[in-house]
């Protein structure tokens, strides 16, 4: 689609369509078994990737490993990720935490999408696209809440756990997808180890 925008602007100018038209075009050609369908996934998909190159895109930006990864300057190096993230998201909940439920939804729909009714290639491109949005913000809203709620006594370790093998799971099959390096699924590791560790401690202490 990127392609599609920057040769409109090349050849008509003043007079390129926008965004809206060039989308319709593009899911008329690449999916006419269901052009509506498409896209209205589309449209979606382009809402929460939109700034994936600046940091108006908050997920990109502030809470993958790419962000933390360079050096910057007036910051610590190597950067202590993913728990920078997680005070940020601590720090600005109210700004935050919306966004990543938000995109969650929104990644969640065009998934479902895209991996249910199309076969193509280009068909798959977006259905990965949506499942790495996808798959990083349900991690984070999940580790985020039951990291909250065990603190308050609200959920115990067994709950805890079964989450994190949860999204332990969907990250493999998100690396095997994206054949990613699972920089994060080693920190969900850690973080079930440390809660079964707990749970041991518990377990000894009844008997």
């Amino acid at each position: 689609l990127n392609y599609r925008v920057f040769a409109e602007n090349a050849w008509r100018g003043g007079e390129a369509a926008d965004l809206k038209e060039l989308t319709e075009r593009y899911a008329a050609s690449f999916f006419p078994e269901n052009t509506q369908g498409a896209l209205k996934a589309l449209l979606t998909a382009l809402d929460f990737t939109l700034g994936r190159y600046s940091r108006t895109n908050h997920l990109i930006s502030r809470f993958v490993f790419y962000a933390y990864c360079m050096f910057r300057v007036d910051t610590e190096y190597p950067h202590d990720y993913p728990a920078k993230a997680y005070r940020l998201l601590r720090d600005e909940e109210d700004k935050y935490l919306p966004y990543l439920k938000a995109t969650y939804n929104k990644a969640l729909s065009s998934y479902e999408f895209f991996s249910k009714n199309t076969l193509s290639e280009t068909g798959k491109i977006w259905e990965l696209i949506s499942l790495q949005y996808l798959s990083q913000a349900d991690e984070y809203l999940t580790i985020y809440s039951c990291n909250n709620l065990y603190n308050k006594g609200t959920i115990d370790e067994n709950h805890f756990i079964s989450e994190l093998n949860r999204l332990i799971e969907n990250r493999k099959k998100t690396i095997e997808s994206l054949k990613q390096k699972p920089i994060f699924c080693d920190f969900i590791y850690r973080r079930w180890n440390r809660c079964l560790q707990c749970l041991k401690t518990l377990e000894g202490k009844e008997k």
